[in-house]
């Protein structure tokens, strides 16, 4: 469904702010949402053409790693979106340090990531032998409670 004038859609003048345009479209959605008016087709059509003409006017935010953040030897030209290298030498080498120390910082991060897994397990093995140990003192202690003749004390 295509709506001819998005603006007239949401009753609101052309040129609007984003604030503007969001507050339009919830106070027309909270009227004519089908769940406040079941069974009313004009509802509904009426509801489909708000949201069709706030997704033709709302402004849809880059995703995190859009160009913007993207660091490598090659940025976003403005000609239709293809890749080009760098022009400035100097652009360059900062986007190839950027990149270097990204890759050093997720480097180190790995490394302290598998020293905490190391000290974890380092630190279940001690336990598990020192339990192991008091265990076997305490079998052996009943070996030599049970071998020893009444009376008898070898310490």
């Amino acid at each position: 469904m295509a709506v001819k004038d998005p603006w007239q859609s949401l009753g609101i003048p052309r040129g609007a702010t984003q604030t503007e345009i969001t507050a339009a479209y919830k106070s027309l959605a909270k009227k004519y949402h089908p769940d406040l008016h079941p069974g009313d087709a004009e509802a509904a059509v009426r509801m489909a053409e708000i949201n069709e003409a706030y997704n033709q006017l709302r402004e849809i935010p880059g995703t995190p790693y859009d160009e913007t953040r993207f660091t490598s030897d090659f940025h976003m030209s403005d000609d239709g979106g293809h890749w080009k290298e760098y022009d400035d030498a100097q652009a360059a080498e900062d986007a190839r340090a950027r990149t270097d120390r990204m890759a050093r910082a997720f480097e180190e991060a790995i490394r302290q990531r598998r020293r905490a897994e190391l000290r974890k397990t380092l630190t279940r093995l001690f336990v598990w032998a020192a339990l192991l140990a008091m265990l076997g003192s305490i079998v052996f202690q009943a070996c030599v409670q049970q071998a020893a003749p009444i009376g008898y004390f070898p310490y």
